[in-house]
């Protein structure tokens, strides 16, 4: 079978898919970057997470510890292509995606994931 790849532009999401009220934290630079799906993770992250390149990754806290600087570090590594969080992320953290070009997108904190989550996949 034949994979199908459509991707959409991450400013794209930001405007149609997001909250009115979302804003970079980071990467507003790089917001043309080109997006092939969404999943949901929690941090911190475990082993088993599934994500691949280009996706968005939306990101729901586990603990009161959810050690962004490691999280933010794999998200890179996987070459997602953004972020989205609901909670403030540290400095450090958002130094590291900066850094990584990887552009975080923070949502309004009363913000439903798994309704963006369906919106962003719409």
């Amino acid at each position: 079978m034949t994979e199908i790849a459509i991707s959409v532009a991450l400013h794209d999401i930001v405007r149609f898919a997001l909250p009115a009220n979302s804003e970079y934290c980071v990467g507003a630079d790089v917001a043309a970057r080109q997006v092939r799906w969404a999943v949901i993770v929690g941090v911190p992250l475990r082993r088993d997470e599934l994500m691949e390149i280009g996706d968005i990754v939306i990101v729901a806290e586990r603990s009161d510890e959810p050690d962004w600087e490691s999280a933010i570090g794999q998200f890179a590594e996987i070459e997602v292509a953004a972020v989205v969080v609901n909670r403030p992320v540290p400095s450090n953290a958002l130094e590291i995606a900066a850094a990584a070009e990887l552009p975080i997108v923070r949502v309004p904190s009363d913000s439903d994931l798994r309704a963006i989550h369906r919106g962003v996949l719409t």
